[in-house]
């Protein structure tokens, strides 16, 4: 079962905001200033906001090495039925190796504990060619 893989010398975790938001400022988002723990977007074409969303509980999911960090997402409510993970991030050196399926799925399993029934993101898609 893919929930219970364990990658060897890594451990996964509920994360801080500090350590998350070390990551997202440094790699993810490098160059914004205005990175908050959570955004009021909520799911549909468009997306649109809503500033209540704001004031939901965030989850944070931390992946390390040893003492490192090197894997982050987050997750919260967007509506009652809709948990939004955000930020999802993976160190270079430790991508395709299951690192980002495991962070994703803790955050499933949060949404699904906190009774959503669906879990999105906002997509950014980036690709390097060499």
């Amino acid at each position: 079962m893919l929930l219970n893989t364990i990658i060897i010398g890594l451990k996964f975790n509920y994360g801080s905001w500090n350590e998350v938001r070390k990551c997202w400022e440094d790699y993810l988002w490098p160059g914004r200033d205005d990175i908050e723990p959570i955004v009021g977007q909520t799911i549909g074409e468009p997306l649109s906001y809503d500033s209540s969303i704001e004031k939901n509980e965030v989850s944070f999911f931390v992946a390390k090495c040893g003492n490192k960090v090197i894997g982050v997402n987050s997750g919260f409510n967007t509506t009652p039925d809709y948990y939004r993970s955000r930020g999802l991030w993976v160190h270079k050196s430790f991508r395709r190796k299951g690192v980002a399926l495991k962070l994703l799925q803790m955050t499933i399993e949060d949404a699904i504990h906190k009774k959503n029934l669906y879990v999105w993101s906002k997509l950014l898609c980036i690709m390097e060619f060499r």
